[in-house]
């Protein structure tokens, strides 16, 4: 293995070498071809890595690959890597380093290239941003992915092709093959040593490593498989809530998500997220949870949103109507959540905030009357049970509902209608690091300085039949903690997994679930539509972050949607 490793390492040293060769050559032949016309300057910084593996050579390499495939397709003038590098490590006159704007009039660049390298599983993402250094406002994303490591060279052509087409308006003479889907259980195959270029020999015959951190679960014939999945571009944002769903009535799902203060609606376009609309809460009020149903039964799902400030909730919700969203009510008092009740459908369910507390006790059936809300009958639940930890079903088939909570410590509790418990997990399930009250921010006057206790914000509790058993199933998040045991009110998930549990007169029992993800998971959806010839299809939408805002970093986050066949 450790020869195996070595050699497919020199393999791809020799194709960076080759690069590094050519690409010179390359360029002064196309400035002889056209003396008149200097080339457009353009450097390339380093890629960062969200990886469980080592992919240290695939950062250090693919500059000079795209740059290498971008000179052979436009008139282009690479700036030294070594440059580069060095400019990155200095800081200016005020101690910080450059933004990156400054590093371009440093290096005289026309244009800048960064990006991002995901791993999940064996499937690999490439995300690159193309900044135009005098037009910033101009800057395009791009995006391409591969089911493994021997398809890399391939996105990198893809990928080099769409850049060199919609920036510099060249088309590639040599755009690659069309890549498979990503997944994590590639197809054996076999791919002969020798190839047409030599940068194909970097991952030609390299065996496609499994990740340690895919988890691979026993499934039941009849259930799903959850290792292949298609991945959207990465793009910059802290995601605190998401949902998904048909908001506008063209019979194909939207993405949304939350980022603090801002609402954002996403179209899907391939494997490409494109934005829509932004709302605003105010600045003084975060969003901690979305909600997408059909509540009026009209065939557009609308939207609700709960947000909070420190001292109370400010919640709203939007409709697609006469080709745009418009409010259907804005800033209510409420705590609301749309919940899947027994015998009654899908219900919206608010909670108010209590004097001393984040969250006050009882939750109450919600009316909606010409742009506002009030309180209906109240919900009967047992005590400790809150708007956003829970969910109810009939588990067990003998027409009483069972209640599935999270609890205060992360863990998956099932109790009867009346609240005795039949079971609690081990493991932990939900964890999320949003939370209501706290300290509030830091930007917000001193007299909205209240200190409430934090309560956390769990993620949600799927209700579905997945297993095809005529029994309800739950789908739930679930996650693997570091440091909140050690200190009061400090939580950390660096990594979790979607999981689907089915009870088995006991316990809930998992039987399926996803890949284990790197990142946090700050939400999840499914999805289900009939098809045209009447079967039913799904589609479980997954968020990954990636990577959290930092002073050091800035957050990129990406979608994932795993096919759930019915």
């Amino acid at each position: 293995m450790q020869t195996s490793r070595l050699f497919f390492r020199r393999l791809f040293v020799f194709s960076v070498v080759f690069s590094s060769l050519i690409l010179p050559s390359a360029m002064a032949a196309d400035a002889d071809g056209d003396k008149e016309s200097s080339p457009v300057t353009i450097a390339f910084l380093p890629f960062e890595i969200h990886a469980a593996k080592d992919l240290t050579y695939l950062k250090n390499g693919i500059r000079d690959m795209l740059a290498s495939r971008l000179a052979a397709n436009a008139k282009l003038s690479v700036i030294n890597k070594a440059n580069v590098d060095q400019t990155l490590g200095i800081p200016s006159e005020t101690g910080h380093h450059y933004d990156l704007l400054e590093i371009a009039q440093i290096l005289a660049a026309q244009y800048l290239v960064t990006g991002s390298i995901t791993q999940m599983g064996t499937s690999l993402s490439i995300d690159a941003k193309v900044i135009h250094a005098l037009e910033p406002a101009d800057t395009q994303y791009f995006f391409a992915s591969a089911a493994n490591e021997n398809e890399v060279l391939s996105a990198l052509d893809q990928l080099a092709a769409e850049i060199s087409l919609q920036v510099f308006k060249v088309q590639a003479k040599h755009p690659g093959k069309p890549l498979s889907t990503p997944s994590t259980k590639p197809k054996p195959e076999t791919i002969p040593f020798q190839t047409a270029h030599p940068d194909r020999a970097f991952l030609a015959g390299a065996p496609a490593i499994a990740s340690p951190t895919v988890a691979v679960p026993t499934v039941p014939k009849t259930s799903p498989s959850g290792t292949t999945f298609t991945k959207s571009q990465n793009f910059k944002m802290d995601i605190l809530a998401m949902d998904a769903g048909d908001v506008d009535g063209d019979g194909e799902d939207e993405i949304i998500l939350a980022k603090k203060s801002k609402l954002i609606i996403y179209k899907q376009e391939a494997d490409k997220l494109s934005e829509v609309k932004t709302f605003s809460s105010g600045a003084r009020f975060h969003i901690h949870s979305i909600s997408v149903a059909d509540l009026n039964q009209n065939g557009i799902m609308e939207i609700y949103v709960s947000a909070a400030g420190s001292e109370r909730p400010n919640s709203f919700a939007l409709e697609w109507q006469n080709n745009s969203f418009d409010y259907i009510f804005n800033d209510a008092q409420w705590y609301i959540k749309v919940i899947n009740l027994p015998n009654e459908g899908t219900t919206l369910v608010g909670q108010r905030a209590g004097m001393d507390t984040a969250i006050a006790p009882g939750l109450f059936r919600v009316e909606q009357n010409d742009g506002s809300i009030t309180a209906g009958k109240k919900l009967a639940v047992p005590q400790g049970i809150n708007l956003f930890n829970f969910a109810m079903a009939d588990l067990d088939g003998d027409g009483l509902h069972e209640i599935i909570a999270i609890d205060d410590s992360d863990h998956l509790r099932v109790h009867t209608a009346n609240g005795k418990k039949l079971w609690a997990s081990s493991d932990l399930y939900g964890g999320m690091k949003r939370f209501i009250g706290g300290e509030g921010d830091l930007d917000w006057t001193e007299q909205d300085q209240v200190t409430k206790p934090k309560f956390y914000v769990p993620s949600r509790i799927i209700v579905a039949d997945l297993n095809k058993d005529n029994q309800p199933d739950i789908i739930v998040k679930k996650v693997y903690a570091t440091g909140y045991r050690i200190l009061e009110n400090v939580k950390n998930y660096p990594s979790g997994l979607v999981e689907a549990l089915t009870w088995n007169g006991l316990a809930l029992e998992p039987f399926w679930q996803t890949n284990k993800l790197d990142g946090s998971i700050p939400g999840y959806q499914l999805r289900i539509k009939k098809s045209d010839d009447g079967s039913k299809i799904g589609n479980l939408y997954v968020g990954l972050q990636l990577q959290e805002d930092t002073l050091l970093k800035s957050p990129e986050a990406t979608i994932l949607t795993f096919p759930i066949p019915f």
